[in-house]
């Protein structure tokens, strides 16, 4: 599949950046800088804001023959500055430094601004700037504070700004993305609900004709990897199994039943683990620990589970695991942990090695798992029930 391809230098809004693109009808995914090669599928790239100085000796670096890529890449604040480094420009900290809202001019002839007013109200967030330019590029916008703002080489395949255009702050940041997506591709088909036949391709082909068994929690996302499982190998071939850790909303494990014995679901069992949960996390207060502890739990339960399933037929284990899940777990030595999400603790990393796990909405976000909620036919009431806890 096409897409760009946004590389995560650690800034806060890389999701945001993600989900921007393929709102503008691009698919698009995260990956760190050191696991990025370049490959057919990419059409564009863009290179996130994040913490640190480009002239620091920790600082990221992304392996890229800037001098033969003939990829679109926008920079984005770090980005923005790493980019024009890599070009051959200068990098400088100092007193230059802004944070909030800030009035750019503009050059209108530049790809970015065109059709805009030359004056622009933007969302910076920096210390370093971009002192010095390579010849190669020239400079499409100035603030009061620093000369380059934005600025586009010659041939517009490169383009860096030094605000960021993700988020609503700055007014007219949608249209500036549109911009570049429009250098990129002019193809916008992106759309979740055309994904479906794809994922539900995608599980038969992981399956090779096993039975699969999910780990049921009772949200929209474990609901819609369980419909889509249904219609890839069939309702008599699914497995559901529900632990009630004790941490549910009141009667909720009894609820979940109701709901998918009206649509139709067989075979879902429900575990009442609630002591053994209680007692585990008697005393632990940090939550990163609380989680590891869940799941931990969570995989031991499952596990003796299926190896009950497994005396009879060999099984595939199936998740509800969404996009962001994958990123805030910190899949690289480098990358930032926001927090570890019960599907991704090592002894689930272990399955995915084995190839034993199914995760088939792993790409998606959760605006995005609603509308193939939608798509699949599942209640309304379902599909947009509120998150717990």
């Amino acid at each position: 599949m096409k897409k760009i391809v946004i590389i995560d230098f650690g800034g806060q809004y890389t999701h945001l950046i993600a989900r921007r693109i393929r709102n503008l009808g691009v698919y698009s995914e995260i990956y760190h800088p050191e696991e990025f090669a370049v490959n057919d599928e990419i059409i564009g790239i863009i290179f996130s804001g994040g913490p640190q100085s480009v002239n620091a000796n920790d600082a990221y670096r992304i392996n890229i023959d800037i001098k033969t890529i003939t990829i679109p890449i926008l920079g984005i604040c770090y980005g923005h500055q790493i980019l024009a480094s890599m070009l051959g420009g200068k990098i400088e900290s100092g007193e230059n430094k802004e944070y909030g809202f800030t009035n750019i001019l503009c050059d209108e002839d530049s790809l970015l601004f065109s059709g805009l007013e030359s004056k622009q109200s933007v969302w910076m967030s920096h210390g370093d700037h971009v002192s010095e330019l390579p010849k190669s590029c020239r400079i499409t916008a100035s603030s009061d504070t620093i000369k380059i703002a934005s600025y586009e080489s010659h041939d517009q395949k490169f383009f860096g700004v030094q605000f960021h255009p993700e988020v609503t702050h700055t007014t007219n940041g949608l249209k500036m993305l549109d911009k570049f997506i429009s250098v990129c591709t002019q193809d916008r088909n992106w759309n979740p609900q055309n994904f479906k036949d794809t994922l539900i391709q995608q599980i038969k082909d992981e399956a090779k004709g096993r039975k699969l068994v999910l780990l049921l929690s009772g949200g929209v996302d474990s609901l819609v990897a369980l419909e889509l499982c249904i219609q890839a190998v069939g309702n008599e071939n699914v497995h559901s199994i529900h632990i009630d850790t004790g941490f549910m909303r009141q009667n909720e494990s009894l609820e979940i039943m109701e709901h998918f014995d009206k649509l139709g679901f067989r075979n879902i069992k429900i575990i009442d683990a609630e002591e053994l949960y209680l007692k585990e996390l008697n005393g632990v207060v940090e939550p990163e620990a609380k989680r590891l502890i869940i799941g931990k739990l969570f995989v031991d339960i499952a596990n003796k589970e299926l190896a009950e399933l497994e005396e009879h037929e060999e099984l595939m284990l199936v998740q509800g695991t969404i996009y962001p899940d994958t990123i805030e777990s910190g899949s690289t030595d480098k990358a930032a942990k926001i927090k570890t999400h019960h599907n991704r603790v090592s002894e689930i990393e272990k399955l995915i090695e084995e190839g034993r796990i199914i995760e088939p909405i792993k790409e998606l976000y959760k605006d995005e798992v609603r509308k193939l909620g939608d798509e699949l036919g599942l209640p309304q009431k379902l599909v947009y029930r509120h998150p717990f806890p």
